[in-house]
């Protein structure tokens, strides 16, 4: 899982042990996208549109798969693990990063933000709560 530089983007990206097996994830209309983990057989990572800012997203599979994770009311987002059936990562809300948790949707979206934090990620899960 990862991303490579292919005609001057980034393009979320994963690879079977050879450079001949790779797929490009890129969802269709992405100017960048980027695989960042897995959570078990599914790609977590982020995808911008229009110059947009990233949207945290997920992969079941190939291309035709990918899904916003992006919250109602963020400014920008991105997965970088999950385990379990859940992705974790970030998202900004008001110039705050918050660590953030789904479980396959936006309206799964949990902040995970502790109380007096300024800023907080998450990196990977257990896939419990």
């Amino acid at each position: 899982m990862g991303h490579a530089h292919v005609g001057g983007v980034f393009r979320a990206s994963r690879w079977s042990g050879t450079a001949d097996s790779w797929v490009d994830l890129a969802p269709n209309g992405a100017t960048i996208s980027r695989a960042w983990g897995m959570d078990g057989e599914s790609a977590v990572g982020s995808a911008s549109f229009g110059g947009g800012m990233s949207h945290a997203s997920v992969w079941t599979g190939g291309v035709d798969t990918w899904t916003s994770l992006h919250p109602v009311g963020a400014t920008t987002s991105v997965a970088f693990g999950g385990g379990g059936g859940q992705q974790v990562g970030q998202a900004e809300f008001n110039d705050v990063t918050r660590a953030a948790m789904w479980t396959g949707s936006s309206g799964s979206y949990v902040d995970l933000h502790p109380a007096g934090a300024t800023r907080s990620v998450a990196f990977n899960s257990s896939g419990t709560r």
